[in-house]
């Protein structure tokens, strides 16, 4: 192409039709900054909210250092009027911008520049069984209508789907999700809703309503979360749409205020996040703003409850911008595995499996040439705990090259990736929906909420899992379903949060940070340096949910054969559950 390697096909079709001066939205992605894959590695050894922390500031840190050259280009261009610059996308070294055919090509021939893609939203659907004749209505009854007979095997105060994976069994050893942050990626939630009202997250460092960004976190009045599809600090779900997020919600957190327990982690915080109207979805880069305004904002798992037909292209941008999001940070992303053609049968092997359910899990079949990723995939069981016809079918593939990496052939057509990961509850649930009443409503887009609430009971019980641990300890403890074996109907099978969750210690500690103290017997600039002493200053915390008492940390060997450890011992006594201490 005369417009170079470095932009996408679908950008260079639209500028082979604008005038010189017509703008163009397009977001730029930057190459690896310089220490990225050390830093990276270094992430992986991390577990829980220090890893979270570090990953956040470690990619604005080397985002921003990286940026500057491009950033002042951009500038000039702007100063001539051929650019304006967008958004900072930190969490995948990229950002958006408006910029002429000229301004395009200055900013591509940049060495620091590794690919420009037009900023535009994918084509994508919620999972929900759609009528193909109109893709947003959605299969529902209120619950006042006749339910199908089985649904009987609920009781008035837990929903089917509460017993059938043994959720009020876990809820019973003292685990509800307290504590866990879980983000709804979708298109808002009615955060009135009697049954979602007290278990919303809210911004502790906001005040809502008054016009400021009270914790300069950029956004301002984010209380709930934020719309990143009207771009304004009210994530409240459409009421003339499908309410798709509010019913989403329930299905995480629903407490049964108004007499159906829903949700599978009721005592979890639910984060709205809006990036969609029912309809239509933000742009891509709104998109990569709401994925890294949950991580930066304290998630601890995420739902995405949308996807993709899984297209080269499609495929590419989801996994590179999930694995350097979620993935840096150990934040675990669970995605609806798909409905299929979303019309009553399936596509075509391997292109059921709907993008970004279809990325490769961080434990079994996880990717062996990259770090594990965050993605679990669940596919949709009904009430006689059989795989919905709807749910999508597996297995997926992997092997092309890549615009942002150096190439995805971990699964070719010869050893194909198993999808889903897991299943569960999605046809005929029964959750909450905009307005403050129930419905019983059908999808994967469903069983992956509910997912995710298990999700959260685990990390209320130990909040330094990983998503590797998480996805191994939903696997393992998972009720097969339908043939012997995994398969690529329901992965391992149906998931049971009881069994889950005895898989997990409840005692966690985690060491937050670390520092070197030598402003007592050196020069106090926080290294050791020749001939000095000083002391390594470690700040621990009690991860756990039960107090733990006479803790010690001992310091057994350095790797560098010219540091000798003087006294390796430290004593932090009692710690309360959520204590951090630091030895003195």
């Amino acid at each position: 192409s005369a417009w170079g390697a470095k932009l996408s096909s679908r950008l260079t079709e639209k500028l082979e039709n604008i005038s010189p001066n017509q703008r163009v939205d397009i977001i730029v992605w930057l190459t690896q900054p310089d220490g990225w894959a050390q830093r990276r590695a270094e992430l992986e050894q991390m577990t829980g909210e220090a890893r979270r922390r570090y990953a956040v500031q470690s990619m604005k840190d080397f985002y921003y250092r990286h940026i500057t050259s491009v950033r002042d280009l951009v500038s000039r261009l702007a100063q001539d009027g051929k650019a304006t610059f967008g958004k900072d996308l930190w969490g995948a070294f990229s950002f958006s911008a408006q910029a002429t055919k000229d301004a395009i090509m200055q900013i591509s021939n940049h060495p620091d520049v590794k690919f420009i893609m037009l900023d535009e939203p994918f084509p994508h659907r919620f999972m929900l069984p759609y009528d193909p004749g109109d893709p947003f209505s959605k299969i529902e009854w209120k619950i006042n209508n006749p339910a199908p007979a089985d649904i009987t095997k609920a009781t008035m105060s837990n929903a089917w789907q509460i017993t059938h994976t043994y959720v009020n069994n876990a809820w019973s050893t003292g685990y509800n999700g307290d504590g866990v942050i879980v983000a709804i990626i979708d298109t808002g939630v009615d955060y009135t809703h009697g049954d979602l009202s007290g278990v919303m997250w809210h911004n502790p460092g906001e005040t809502p309503g008054n016009g400021v960004d009270d914790d300069g976190n950029g956004y301002v009045d984010d209380y709930y979360g934020y719309d990143f599809y009207d771009h304004d600090s009210d994530p409240m779900d459409n009421p003339s749409d499908i309410h798709h997020g509010t019913m989403c919600a329930g299905m995480v957190a629903g407490d049964g205020t108004g007499g159906w327990n829903t949700g599978a982690a009721p005592g979890a915080r639910i984060m709205a996040i809006r990036t969609g109207d029912g309809t239509n979805f933000c742009s891509s880069s709104d998109e990569i703003d709401a994925f890294q305004y949950a991580v930066d904002n304290g998630a601890n798992v995420a739902s995405m409850s949308y996807g993709s037909y899984p297209s080269d292209g499609v495929k590419d941008y989801y996994r590179y911008v999930i694995d350097a999001i979620f993935g840096a940070a150990g934040i675990p992303l669970i995605v609806a595995a798909g409905n299929g053609n979303s019309s009553g049968g399936h596509y075509s092997i391997p292109y059921d499996i709907s993008t970004p359910a279809d990325i490769p899990p961080p434990w079994y079949n996880a990717s062996v040439s990259d770090p594990a990723g965050p993605v679990i995939a669940v596919g949709a069981t009904t009430t006689s705990d059989a795989v919905a016809s709807f749910s999508s079918i597996g297995p997926t593939e992997w092997d092309f090259n890549s615009s942002y990496t150096s190439g995805w052939h971990d699964y070719p057509a010869s050893s194909r990736l198993m999808k889903p990961d897991v299943a569960a509850p999605g046809d005929n649930i029964v959750t909450t929906v905009y307005g403050g009443s129930y419905v019983y409503e059908s999808g994967t887009s469903f069983a992956c909420p509910f997912t995710a609430g298990v999700v959260a009971l685990l990390l209320s019980k130990n909040g330094e899992l990983t998503p590797r641990q998480i996805d191994s300890v939903l696997e393992v403890s998972a009720t097969d379903i339908g043939s012997t074996g995994r398969d690529n109907y329901s992965g391992a099978g149906l998931i049971n949060a009881d069994s889950a969750l005895s898989l997990v210690s409840g005692k966690a500690l985690a060491i937050d940070s670390t520092r070197f103290d030598d402003s007592a017997t050196g020069d106090n600039d926080a290294n050791l340096d020749p001939g000095e002493t000083g002391n390594v200053v470690i700040y621990l915390r009690n991860a756990g949910s039960t107090s733990m008492s006479g803790v010690n940390v001992n310091m057994t060997s350095v790797t560098n054969p010219n540091v000798t450890i003087v006294d390796g011992s430290s004593s932090y006594g009692t710690m309360a559950p959520g204590e951090t201490k630091v030895n003195t």
